[in-house]
C-alpha cells in the first residue's frame, strides 16, 4: 500500500476511477483502442483516473497502445500504471472499476464498490454485478448509477469462497482424513 502511495499520488479529495482493460486476444475483447480514448478524453477534473494497463497491450499492438497512451500525457489526474504488478493496493484506491473482460474486476470484487464496464460480444458472470457503459454518452456522467450490490456479494462468495475463522478452518482441514495424517 505504501508504494502502491508513492507510485500513485492521487488527490484524495476526488473520486478515483480505476480502469483495467484486457489484452487483445483471440476474442478480440479489449476496449483500450476504442473506448480507452474517451475515457482518457473525457476525464473530469473532479475524477482521478488509474488506467492499469495488462503488459501484452503493448506488446501486441504497440502502435495503437502509444497513440492511446499520448493522450494520457495531458491530464495531471490521470495515473498510467504499466509496470507495477501488485493489483491489490491499486484496487483498494479506487472509488470504482471499469473494464470489460479483464480478471481484475473479479479482484475488485472484494472491496463491495461499483463495477462499470463496456459493452462486449462475450460477456460475462462478472457483467451481471454492475452496469454497462453507453459509449455513446459522456463515461463519467454514468458513473453514478449504482446497482449489481447483492449479485456483486453472491459472485464474490462463488468465485473466492466464504470467510472463515481461523477456528473453522482448523476443523474443516481436519474432516480431510489425509490431511489429518
Amino acid at each position: 500500500d505504501t508504494l502502491a502511495a508513492q507510485e500513485i499520488p492521487i488527490d484524495r479529495s476526488k473520486r478515483a476511477l480505476l480502469y483495467a482493460p484486457t489484452w487483445d486476444d483471440a476474442d478480440g475483447a479489449p476496449s483500450f483502442f476504442e473506448d480507452g480514448k474517451k475515457v482518457i478524453q473525457q476525464l473530469p477534473s473532479d475524477w482521478n483516473l488509474i488506467l492499469k494497463l495488462h503488459p501484452l497491450l503493448e506488446q501486441r499492438s504497440p502502435a495503437a497502445f502509444y497513440r492511446v497512451v499520448a493522450l494520457a500525457e495531458k491530464k495531471p489526474n490521470l495515473f498510467l500504471i504499466h509496470a507495477f504488478p501488485p493489483v491489490y493496493p491499486i484496487l483498494s484506491m479506487a472509488d470504482a472499476y471499469l473494464g470489460d473482460i479483464s480478471s481484475v474486476g473479479y479482484d475488485f470484487l472484494s472491496f463491495e464498490r461499483p463495477l462499470y464496464f463496456f459493452p462486449t460480444t462475450h460477456p460475462g458472470r462478472l457483467h451481471s454485478c454492475g452496469s454497462t457503459i453507453d459509449c455513446s454518452k459522456n463515461i463519467y456522467l454514468q458513473l453514478d448509477k449504482e446497482q449489481g450490490r447483492k449479485e456483486r456479494h453472491a459472485l464474490y462468495q462463488r468465485a473466492f469462497g466464504y470467510s472463515l475463522t481461523g477456528g473453522k478452518i482448523k476443523s474443516v482441514c481436519k474432516s480431510f482424513k489425509w490431511l489429518a495424517q
